[in-house]
C-alpha cells in the first residue's frame, strides 16, 4: 500500500461532489435547559442533528427504508446497493430519481445478494492505519457540532479515497463506499475505517464491497469474527490511542 498523507501533500479525494447536497440542512437549533453541577441552569439553543427517512425502490420493488442524516443521498444509495450485494459497478444503475423521500432506481438486472467470495490478502502498515484512525473523528464537522454522527473512511495506503458521516454507522459506510464507487475506485486494495462497533452486518458490508480490511475504534462480535475468518477479511479493533487489536493474527 503506497501513497501520501493529506498533511504531506497527498491527494485527498474523500469529499463528495459539490452541488446537490451542499445546502442541505443537517442541523437545527433547539432550546434546552442546561443544568450545571452547582445546581444552576441556563437556557441555550443547542444544535441537533436532522433525521430523515428515505424509501429505496429498485425496478418497482421496495428494498428498504433508511433513517439517515440529509446529504450525499446519491452516495448513500449506490453504497447501500454495493454493500448489500445488489450491484458490483455503478454503471449497472440506469437511472436514479429522487421524488421527495422516495428514491427510485432503475437497473438492467437487480442482483440477488449471495456469497461475497474470498477476499484477497492485503499487506498493510499498522502505523499508517493508526494515523488514519486518529484522524477519523476529527474529519467530521458534524460530529464536532452535534456529537451525534458516525464516520467512515476509505483509504489506500496513506491516500484518503472517501469519507462518509451519518447518524447511522451503516449509513456512514454506505456513503463512503458509494463515493468511491461513483468515482470508479477499485476497492480490493483498500481499508475501511469506522467509528462504530463491528457486528456481523458491518463486516458483511465490507465483504460485499470487496474490501479486505475493516478497522474500528470499537470491537467486533464473535459472529463478525467467524464470518471474517471464512472469507479472509482482516479485522482490527480498538484502533485508538497508541495501539490496536489485530484479530485472527491478521
Amino acid at each position: 500500500m503506497r501513497g501520501m498523507t493529506d498533511s504531506e501533500g497527498g491527494q485527498d479525494r474523500s469529499k463528495p461532489e459539490e452541488g446537490a447536497t451542499a445546502n442541505v440542512e443537517k442541523v437545527k437549533k433547539t432550546p434546552v435547559l442546561r443544568w450545571r453541577p452547582d445546581g444552576g441552569t441556563v437556557r441555550e439553543l443547542d444544535p441537533v442533528l436532522v433525521e430523515r427517512k428515505l424509501t429505496l425502490s429498485v425496478n418497482g420493488r421496495t428494498l428498504t427504508q433508511i433513517n439517515y442524516t440529509p446529504g450525499s443521498e446519491r452516495e448513500l444509495i449506490f453504497g447501500f446497493l454495493r454493500t448489500e450485494g445488489y450491484l458490483k459497478n455503478a454503471d449497472e444503475v440506469l437511472s436514479l430519481t429522487m421524488n421527495g423521500s422516495d428514491a427510485l432506481v432503475q437497473m438492467a438486472v437487480l442482483r440477488e445478494p449471495g456469497d461475497p467470495g474470498p477476499l484477497p490478502p492485503l499487506k498493510w502498515d499498522p502505523h499508517v492505519i493508526r494515523r488514519h484512525a486518529k484522524a477519523l473523528l476529527s474529519r467530521s464537522e458534524l460530529f464536532r457540532i452535534t456529537g451525534n454522527v458516525h464516520s467512515a473512511l476509505l483509504v489506500r495506503g496513506e491516500q484518503v479515497l472517501a469519507f462518509g458521516e451519518d447518524m447511522g454507522r451503516f449509513n456512514a459506510i454506505d456513503k463512503c463506499v458509494g463515493c468511491a464507487l461513483l468515482r470508479g475506485e477499485p476497492l480490493r486494495d483498500c481499508a475501511l475505517l469506522t467509528s462504530g462497533r463491528l457486528p456481523l452486518g458491518m463486516v458483511m458490508k465490507a465483504a460485499n464491497a470487496g474490501i479486505p480490511l475493516i478497522v474500528s475504534r470499537s470491537a467486533p462480535t464473535s459472529a463478525a469474527l467467524a464470518f471474517a475468518a471464512r472469507y479472509g477479511l482482516q479485522i482490527v479493533g480498538f484502533a485508538r490511542g497508541e495501539g490496536m487489536n489485530i484479530y485472527g493474527g491478521s
